[in-house]
């Protein structure tokens, strides 16, 4: 008879190592391509909301929103027959679910909600770069949010203002036929439905203290409501993704966010940009952030 010759256990542990090996080597590269295409994915959500927008703008006279204030001034409010003409509601108590819209979140922030932390709050518990607003629940203040909603990208606000916003009149877009359409923030990736810096108030405009930090240096409160912080955040590779008024989408580094112009009286050399010396007290950014380049 002919005597076959199998492995041996110390071969089989050998190709089990290499395997291992191989896994180990291999699971980095596999994990940097996954988020490379979250990036892209989250950037191609972007360049669809610009065709979302101009749509609006088309049929309205060129301007943002209605003028409306409340609830219907929010952006993902005043398009929502442009990218959901199926769905007229959000979530209502006694009604079933409507299902999340996917072009509302980025893919690295769709999993987590602020409702996972606080119960129908607006005030999360845990502050991340990659936790998505909402989902608004049933005790959500029905002035401002729409019950239901949730996402991850969130608007400039300077871009359309409210009947009861006109002293600032001056400060505000108002239509995307803006010139310098590549430096005006339209949407991007954001801890909130949207955020109103501004260079008068430094308090708006101060870094965040530590990675998913989108509150200023305060807890959460009204006071922090409009600080820049709900952008600076650190969701793709030490940086966010912005769509400009242009309609260009690009990587955007945390720093360079405070050299955009966000409304008409913005200062773009503001305390934190390179032209007012940002290189010579670089302490006033926080320690994670500042080996960051500068802008």
């Amino acid at each position: 008879m002919v005597r076959r010759r199998g492995f041996t256990l110390i071969e089989l542990l050998v190709v089990i190592a290499i395997i291992a090996l191989l896994m180990a080597i291999l699971m980095p590269a596999l994990a940097k391509v996954r988020k490379q295409a979250r990036a892209v994915t989250c950037q191609m959500n972007l360049k669809q909301w610009c065709v979302i927008f101009n749509a609006y703008c088309s049929d309205y006279g060129g301007l943002f929103g209605d003028g409306a204030s409340g609830k219907k001034s929010k952006w993902y409010n005043w398009l929502r027959s442009y990218y959901s003409p199926g769905e007229n509601r959000w979530n209502e108590p006694g009604l079933p679910p409507v299902q999340k819209i996917k072009l509302l979140f980025c893919p690295m922030a769709a999993a987590k909600f602020w409702s996972d932390e606080v119960a129908g709050g607006a005030n999360p518990k845990t502050q991340s770069a990659f936790i998505a607003w909402g989902v608004f629940g049933p005790t959500t203040s029905d002035t401002y949010y729409v019950y239901g909603a949730c996402g991850s990208y969130g608007s400039n606000t300077w871009s359309v203002y409210t009947p009861t916003e006109l002293q600032n009149k001056e400060k505000f877009w108002k239509t995307m036929n803006s010139p310098n359409g590549n430096t005006i923030p339209l949407l991007a990736d954001c801890a909130n439905l949207g955020g109103r810096p501004l260079t008068e108030d430094m308090g708006s405009i101060t870094p965040p203290e530590y990675d998913g930090h989108h509150y200023g240096n305060s807890a959460p409160a009204a006071g922090t409501a409009t600080s820049i912080t709900r952008f600076a955040l650190n969701r793709h590779n030490r940086g966010t993704n912005v769509l400009f008024y242009d309609c260009s989408v690009r990587h955007v580094d945390m720093k360079e966010l405070w050299s955009f112009k966000w409304n008409r009286t913005w200062d773009l050399c503001n305390q934190y940009t390179i032209c007012n010396g940002i290189k010579d007290h670089a302490e006033l950014w926080y320690e994670w952030m500042r080996n960051d380049p500068d802008y």
